[in-house]
C-alpha cells in the first residue's frame, strides 16, 4: 500500500489512477517534477482527511474512464473539466487540496479561456495544432513545418488572437483538432490513399504555396476552422483524446 492507516489505504495503482485523470485533462504525460509534486499532494491530503482523500482518489480515477469518448464532446468534455478543477468545482477543489491543484495547472498550461462557452485552449492544444498544420502542407506536397522555439512566441499569438478573435465554433474547432493531434495523425497513417485523397479534397487548405512555415500556418488559421474539425473527424475518425 502506498498510503495507509488503521482502516484505509490508497494503493500505487490508485494514485495512478489520478495520474491518469491530471494526464488527460492535460492532453500530455506529467513530467517527473510533476509526478513526485502530485504524489506529493496526494500524502499530504491523506494525512489531513484519510477518507476524504480516499473517496477523492476514486473519483478522480472514475473520471479519467470518462475522458476516452470520441469526437466534440470529448474534446468539449475536457474543456469544461479543466475549467472546474482550476476554479474551485471538482474533485480537488479546497484550499486543503491546492498541492494537487496547482500541479494540474501547471501541467494544463492554460493560454486563453472563454468561461461562457467553458472553453480553454491549453499549450497541448496549440502543439497540437502545429503539428496539424504540418500535416496540411505536407499533405499539399510541401516540406513539413519549420517552427523554432523563437518562432512558437509568433504562433502562439497566431493561435491565441484567433482563439479569442473567433466565434464559439472556432474555438470548438481550435480545441477538437488540438487536443486530439495524436489521434489524428494515427487516423491518417492508417487511411488508406483514397481516404486521405477524400480528406485533401474535403478540406479548406490553404492554395498549395511555399511560403515560409509562418506564413503558411497563417493562411490556415484564416481557413474555415469548422470545417477542418468537421471533415477531419468524418474522415479519419473515430477520433479520441491523448491517452498517456
Amino acid at each position: 500500500m502506498l498510503f495507509e492507516s488503521e482502516d484505509l489505504s490508497v494503493a500505487c495503482a490508485d494514485v495512478a489512477g489520478v495520474q491518469t485523470w491530471a494526464e488527460g485533462l492535460a492532453g500530455r504525460a506529467l513530467t517527473p517534477g510533476q509526478r513526485r509534486a502530485l504524489m506529493d499532494g496526494l500524502y499530504a491530503d491523506y494525512k489531513r482527511d484519510p477518507q476524504g482523500a480516499v473517496r477523492r482518489v476514486d473519483e478522480a480515477s472514475a473520471a479519467s474512464k470518462t475522458l476516452a469518448q470520441t469526437g466534440l464532446p470529448a474534446a468539449l468534455g475536457r474543456s469544461k473539466r479543466i475549467l472546474q478543477a482550476l476554479e474551485g468545482d471538482a474533485i480537488y477543489a479546497s484550499e486543503a487540496q491546492g498541492d494537487v491543484v496547482s500541479v494540474l495547472s501547471s501541467a494544463t498550461s492554460i493560454w486563453e479561456f472563454d468561461r461562457d462557452a467553458q472553453l480553454v485552449l491549453t499549450e497541448s492544444d496549440v502543439e497540437g495544432w502545429i503539428r496539424y498544420a504540418s500535416l496540411c502542407r505536407e499533405a499539399q506536397g510541401a516540406s513539413a513545418l519549420r517552427v523554432s522555439i523563437a518562432d512558437r512566441v509568433t504562433v502562439y499569438a497566431m493561435v491565441r488572437e484567433r482563439f479569442r478573435d473567433g466565434t464559439v465554433a472556432d474555438r470548438q474547432s481550435l480545441i477538437q483538432i488540438g487536443a486530439m493531434w495524436s489521434s489524428i495523425r494515427e487516423g491518417w497513417m492508417r487511411a488508406p490513399y483514397g481516404r486521405q485523397q477524400q480528406w485533401i479534397r474535403e478540406a479548406p487548405l490553404p492554395p498549395p504555396m511555399m511560403a515560409t512555415s509562418l506564413g503558411y500556418l497563417s493562411a490556415l488559421l484564416e481557413t474555415d476552422l469548422p470545417r477542418h474539425a468537421e471533415v477531419t473527424h468524418r474522415v479519419l475518425g473515430p477520433l479520441t483524446l491523448p491517452q498517456p
